[in-house]
């Protein structure tokens, strides 16, 4: 688009504008072209819809969570964890982990923490398997244990305190609970009537307690409305990405992807394309990352 000059009566110049080239627009952009694919991914980043919508799992950022930011973690027992574990952002989300006993801990981040920054199949379980264990581990897919001690394992080096992801809500994989979190609260609640889809029995209420005790559905159905508080922009805030240390496997480098996108248009790639993607990835590719 080129201005061309011209004057009005008043004197007031004016930019007329003439299209050259027009006919390029007539064109469609290039199907292999990753552009729109990685500012998607970015402007996502931390919100919950973008990625239930289009789960690819293709983009890993740097991540930092403040000093001071309260973190919650629900368990059955009344011991601080020692080992790596999971942390909700919210409430409600820690409240679903218990069973017949239910504590919730209230942590509080000693110093800034440094993390890489969602729980299903066919594309965001890919990255987290290529990370810990540099190809996809299908079957471990409900290994948490393990997942989450590779992960820890491989992110050490790095000075990485710990990975964030997303389930119906975002959750912090903490490494090491005791260098990095103080406890404020340590909450011995009240337990839900867990009978039904877990076909755990009944759990009696507290001495003086009226009514029914809070059940699976609807303890649930609150940690899944906490979940939309994040589900468009500014998404979780309580996160700082660090963009300039982006990773994606959108990148124009890694040209074998283009071949398992080619012909989707929802630009998801299905898990055995991924997988067979993987083995042909060379080492050079994945140093690139």
């Amino acid at each position: 688009v080129v201005p061309s000059s011209s004057w009005n009566g008043d004197g007031l110049h004016q930019a007329a504008f003439q299209a050259q080239g027009f006919l390029e627009w007539e064109f469609p952009p290039d199907p292999n072209s990753t552009h729109h694919l990685i500012f998607n991914s970015v402007s996502g980043f931390l919100q919950r819809w973008p990625n239930t919508f289009r789960r690819n799992g293709h983009s890993i950022v740097p991540a930092t969570i403040p000093t001071a930011t309260i973190l919650y973690h629900g368990r059955s027992d009344n011991r601080v964890p020692d080992v790596p574990e999971w942390f909700a952002f919210d409430f409600e989300h820690s409240y679903l982990l218990g069973i017949r006993s239910y504590y919730v801990i209230s942590v509080q981040t000693k110093q800034a923490l440094r993390l890489f920054a969602a729980k299903m199949k066919d594309g965001p379980m890919d990255s987290q398997d290529i990370v810990a264990w540099g190809k996809l581990q299908p079957d471990k897919y409900i290994s948490e244990r393990e997942r989450i001690k590779a992960l820890c394992d491989w992110g050490k080096p790095f000075g990485l305190d710990g990975f964030i992801r997303m389930e119906f809500d975002f959750e912090v994989m903490i490494c090491d609970v005791a260098d990095g979190l103080d406890v404020v609260t340590f909450l011995d609640l009240i337990p839900r009537n867990v009978t039904g889809p877990i076909n755990h029995p009944l759990v009696d209420p507290p001495p003086g307690w009226r009514g029914s005790l809070p059940g699976y559905t609807r303890t649930r159905f609150e940690a899944h409305v906490v979940g939309s508080w994040h589900d468009l922009a500014p998404g979780e805030t309580r996160v700082q990405l660090d963009y300039t240390g982006l990773i994606t496997f959108y990148d124009p480098t890694l040209s074998s992807l283009v071949e398992a996108r080619q012909g989707r248009a929802d630009y998801i790639i299905a898990w055995k394309e991924f997988q067979q993607w993987t083995l042909r990835v060379s080492m050079q590719s994945c140093n690139l990352c």
